[in-house]
């Protein structure tokens, strides 16, 4: 479905609903793709990965602008590394005294608060990895966010029912009719949790899983 379609389709839901103020069409837009990315990557999770060409270092900055921390996989050559938890590691450690490598994801955000911010996604490792080998970073990709009306909304057609029950209990909410909100925004969760009911398969998730129980797995 397009943007144009969705947005149609909500202000036809908020015709109905005679709220006491206009939804602005900056609103709405915001709004909506913000849902559109959190019940992208809680149920639709789209898989996406960037390879690198490892140096004599510890960090690599990604390039693809998907990226999330919900990073599942990092293969070194032939061999997984495993995650560790940031308060693990220590800047500046005698790397002899690491045995095993691991990783963690970190952001950055860089620039003054008053202009554009960037933000700098980065997989860090624990010690240094050898040079001319080859680091395959596999993740959770956050859905392509809006361009224009004529985009395509990046979900399956099944979730996009979601998305816009949450954005009518939005709108619905903050014009006080707090009842029917509730009852849109039920009816969202409940089409995505059908959702992942029906296309979720069972896999082990390092990314939220504390390092003891990845061992057990």
């Amino acid at each position: 479905m397009k943007y144009r379609a969705a947005f149609e389709l909500i202000d036809a839901g908020l015709i109905k609903a005679e709220l006491g103020f206009p939804p602005l069409e900056g609103a709405k837009k915001e709004f909506f793709n913000a849902k559109v990315q959190e019940v992208g990557l809680r149920a639709d999770k789209k898989k996406n990965s960037e390879s690198f060409s490892t140096t004599a270092t510890n960090s690599y900055t990604f390039t693809n602008t998907d990226v999330t921390p919900r990073v599942f996989k990092v293969q070194l050559d032939t061999k997984l590394v495993p995650f560790v938890s940031e308060k693990r590691y220590t800047e500046n450690l005698d790397e002899s005294l690491i045995d095993n490598i691991g990783f963690f994801y970190k952001e950055t955000v860089t620039g003054p608060e008053s202009s554009a911010r960037s933000i700098a996604r980065q997989i860090i490792f624990t010690k240094n990895t050898e040079a001319g080998k080859t680091l395959k970073v596999s993740y959770y990709a956050s859905p392509v966010a809006y361009t224009d009306l004529d985009s395509y909304i990046d979900l399956p057609d099944q979730l996009i029912p979601s998305v816009l029950h949450y954005t009518l209990g939005h709108f619905l909410a903050i014009d006080g009719q707090l009842q029917i909100a509730s009852g849109h925004r039920g009816l969202a969760r409940q089409i995505e949790q059908e959702y992942v009911e029906t296309i979720s398969t069972r896999e082990a998730k390092p990314d939220i899983i504390p390092p003891p129980l990845q061992d057990f797995l």
